[in-house]
């Protein structure tokens, strides 16, 4: 069970030229076309219909201005404590992972 441009493909150069299987073949092809373009034509047809729906339901509703986004306040960093514990160790939020991934990356 193969698709049917897959069967055109894999026919069409052993098919002799004016014989019945490329004919056959050919009328697939046109087919095959005709199909896309069809179903591809009326896809267009009703995203526009749809479109145009919205735009008429958003012209009715009052438009929303987008306010610019502050960045985040940077985290504070975190105290070693006086003693020796385990938490003394901690210096700050781990680098990120991603640049470690490649061969050609050298740390400076």
């Amino acid at each position: 069970m193969r698709t049917l441009s897959a069967n055109i493909a894999v026919e069409i150069p052993e098919a002799p030229v004016g014989g019945t299987l490329f004919r056959v073949l050919f009328l697939c092809a046109v087919l095959l076309f005709l199909l896309t373009f069809t179903l591809n034509t009326l896809a267009e047809v009703v995203r526009q219909r749809l479109r145009s729906a919205m735009a008429a339901t958003d012209a009715a509703e009052p438009v929303q201005v987008a306010r610019a986004q502050t960045p985040p306040p940077p985290r504070p960093t975190k105290a070693a404590p006086a003693s020796g514990g385990p938490a003394s160790r901690w210096s700050g939020p781990p680098a990120p992972l991603w640049p470690r991934c490649c061969s050609c990356w050298r740390r400076s």
